[in-house]
């Protein structure tokens, strides 16, 4: 890791800029406090401005050694490092670090707060060798408190299986995944984010087989806690559904797909974009099936909402209006309706390109 020079500059550049806050106002823990709000509330610099003030009053008055300090320096890493600042939170999280070393010894908690932060802009900046040692030496502090199967453990699994090769995040991510289910109260929709995530973790690594079963669990939960039809679990219904796209299971595809079609219809067709993609997901089963008139039809539905849609917002034709006329075109020629195919392909030139040399690709 590198010195802790770099505290220096940073803390006098603070003091030559920043008046000090007056003693009798002072309180670390409400100034934290007031920084979080204005953080949330998108005032990015006005909390850095207090964080710094914070931090000059805390040097002057309790010396820069003090755990306070560290907590102080620890919450501007985390603004700068919130606003792409990444180098500068670096050197302030490793000073953080430091001082809280020198306090409470290598096994403290906090210590397990600031290594995360400090590992999340290493990952950032894709030292991911970097971000896993000091990811796994928070859990290995996590251990230490709580015990291998605590709840309040399965964070830093989680972040260790983000920095980890695939064979080892899928172990870290599984006994993540088996706490939460073993927890005498654990959090259904936390379990199901878990389980689609390590469903992820075997999708980017080409495992669809094993990918399904996870989502599908996921989905029984989200169900179960939302209901079948909330809007919250399109997306859900989506993700499993490519999957089993994917593994040619188009029986299995196919009511997932209309199901997040009828949840987004329901919502008055408010992200026609998603609606585009889920029926031209459909339209693809149906033409590898052989099922054309499913996908004429679906396809003349979908011209008609994008007719809607821009009828309600002033828009004219655009590229996913001629791929779906492209389709259609398409799927009349596998009927043998041949002047119609034409007559569609002929509308679907007259819509120019968004962008020039923009290659049309239909299914």
């Amino acid at each position: 890791m590198r010195p802790s020079t770099g505290i220096a500059v940073i803390v006098s550049y603070f003091a030559l800029s920043i008046p000090l806050l007056h003693a009798e106002d002072f309180s670390w823990k409400n100034t934290d406090t007031k920084i979080m709000v204005l953080y949330k509330k998108q005032k990015i610099n006005q909390a850095i401005e207090l964080a710094q003030k914070s931090a000059e009053k805390i040097k002057a008055t309790k010396g820069d050694a003090h755990p306070d300090f560290a907590a102080c320096l620890y919450r501007i890493g985390y603004l700068y490092q919130n606003n792409n600042k990444l180098n500068e939170a670096e050197i302030l999280l490793i000073s953080a670090l430091q001082i809280q070393e020198k306090n409470f010894g290598f096994d403290h908690l906090s210590i397990a707060e600031t290594l995360d932060l400090l590992a999340d802009g290493y990952f950032l900046q894709e030292k991911i060798p970097l971000a896993q040692s000091l990811y796994r030496r928070s859990l290995r502090i996590r251990e230490k408190a709580f015990g291998d199967s605590d709840i309040r453990i399965v964070e830093s699994l989680d972040l260790l299986a983000t920095a980890s090769p695939y064979d080892e995040s899928v172990k870290l991510r599984s006994r993540a995944i088996a706490i939460r289910e073993n927890a005498t109260e654990h959090n259904d929709a936390s379990l199901a984010v878990a389980l689609a995530n390590l469903g992820e973790i075997h999708r980017l690594n080409g495992n669809d087989a094993e990918a399904a079963p996870l989502y599908l669990q996921a989905l029984k939960i989200e169900e179960k806690t939302y209901g079948s039809m909330a809007p919250r679990i399109k997306n859900r219904l989506v993700e499993l559904a490519d999957i089993y796209k994917s593994l040619d299971q188009y029986t299995l595809a196919e009511p997932l797909y209309i199901r997040a079609l009828k949840i987004e219809e329901k919502n008055n067709y408010k992200n026609i974009n998603f609606i585009d993609f889920i029926i031209n997901d459909l339209v693809e089963i149906y033409y590898k099936q052989g099922k054309y008139q499913n996908a004429e039809n679906l396809l003349i539905r979908l011209l008609t909402y994008w007719d809607e849609w821009k009828s309600k917002n002033g828009k004219t034709q655009n590229q996913s209006q001629r791929f779906a006329i492209e389709k259609l075109a398409n799927v009349m020629e596998k009927q043998g309706r041949h002047e119609e195919a034409e007559r569609l392909r002929a509308r679907s030139f007259s819509i120019q390109p968004e962008n020039p040399g923009q290659t049309i690709v239909t299914k």
